[in-house]
């Protein structure tokens, strides 16, 4: 299911006739597969969600910002090779698909502000674009945690529970992404995608595979 995500993915950069199909659900599979993933004992005590805070953190936070404090070091690098460029005559030719607009060098000052950002999830490199998705996993996957966790202390029932909130937090993301609203680290994104990482432990916990292989088992 991993290597189908991947393989769709590719299709979509490189353009494909039906890449415009594929983008409409491409990356919700990645949400559904970690979710698929995720184990409802993670957040059965405080010691296990520790653990699993651990295990994300070295996961998925490390990554993301080392890979984009590396890059930040070649940021002005990259505008004298022209792979950033600060000339917008280069906006203007043919072709040229430029969503970050002009990119100047930086200052002693902006390379430290943009460190920080970075340390808090809020800046990060062109090149690394592609890493939001580690981003907005591993606030989905704290977020859900630490709710769940909350959640069992209190003995609410999981299913209505987390069928209100996924409602509420997939409306507030429709709502700040069809008026182009950004709040800080990209929370608007984890909110739109929040579902399809429901939707997977749904998925595990029903078992969906092997209650089809059974009853496929049963007709042959």
């Amino acid at each position: 299911m991993k290597g189908l995500g991947i393989i769709l993915v590719v299709a979509v950069h490189a353009g494909l006739p039906f890449a415009q199909y594929v983008t409409l659900f491409h990356m919700a599979i990645f949400f559904m597969i970690s979710g698929y993933c995720y184990r409802e004992t993670y957040s059965e005590t405080l010691q296990s969600v520790m653990v699993f805070l651990k295990k994300r953190f070295i996961g998925l936070y490390i990554p993301y910002v080392v890979t984009n404090l590396i890059l930040l070091g070649f940021h002005n690098r990259f505008v004298d090779w022209n792979i950033y460029t600060d000339n917008p005559l280069f906006l203007q030719a043919d072709g040229i698909m430029n969503t970050y607009g002009l990119i100047k060098p930086y200052s002693v000052r902006d390379h430290i502000i943009q460190f920080i950002l970075t340390l808090g999830f809020i800046g990060g490199e062109q090149l690394a674009g592609t890493l939001w998705f580690l981003r907005a996993l591993f606030q989905i996957e704290i977020f859900y945690v630490m709710i769940d966790w909350v959640r069992r202390r209190l003995r609410v029932n999981g299913l209505y529970f987390w069928s209100v909130l996924t409602v509420v937090i997939v409306s507030a993301g429709y709502f700040l992404n069809t008026r182009g609203l950004h709040i800080v680290s990209g929370l608007e994104t984890s909110c739109h995608y929040f579902v399809f990482f429901v939707i997977g432990i749904w998925l595990q916990k029903a078992a969906l595979q092997r209650l089809f292989s059974k009853r496929f088992m049963s007709i042959l």
